[in-house]
């Protein structure tokens, strides 16, 4: 944890027009330092995928960030320098997606949550979502 605080120390100041690899650089930071807080909490092991390509029944593609527990994604990340309510629109898109494979690879008789975490960020602002089918909340604090 030290090492990841460390390096957003030695990033400075996000600045809104930083180019993308320096807000990816800030996001990593704080998603893997986020991750290794839930898992210290949990004891359940999380694993994060840069570029993770998912399929639904309305949209398939590639997310920035999907972070997974075994083989249930759980947190849907997308990176945004602008345009948040657009992110936010693809993001619910692609919970939605990855709910139903989620849940197209479940066998009968296990743990059965059908609610997801999205997360949109700017790399400064960040808004989070829960999807569950015919539900979806944001965070009111942005």
């Amino acid at each position: 944890m030290e090492k990841i605080l460390g390096r957003l120390r030695s990033y400075g100041t996000l600045q809104p027009d930083s180019l993308e690899a320096m807000r990816n650089e800030y996001v990593v930071a704080l998603l893997h330092a986020s991750i290794h807080i839930v898992m210290d909490e949990t004891s359940k092991e999380l694993s994060m995928r840069p570029q993770y390509g998912i399929v639904g029944e309305e949209s398939r593609g590639r997310v920035d960030f999907a972070i997974k527990e075994a083989e249930d994604l759980i947190c849907i990340t997308e990176d945004k320098q602008h345009k948040v309510p657009v992110g936010i629109a693809q993001n619910i898109k692609q919970l939605k997606s990855a709910c139903e494979t989620n849940k197209r690879k479940r066998k009968r008789g296990e743990n059965d949550f059908d609610y997801l975490y999205g997360i949109v960020t700017t790399g400064r602002d960040w808004h989070f979502l829960l999807y569950s089918p015919g539900k979806i909340s944001k965070d009111t604090e942005n």
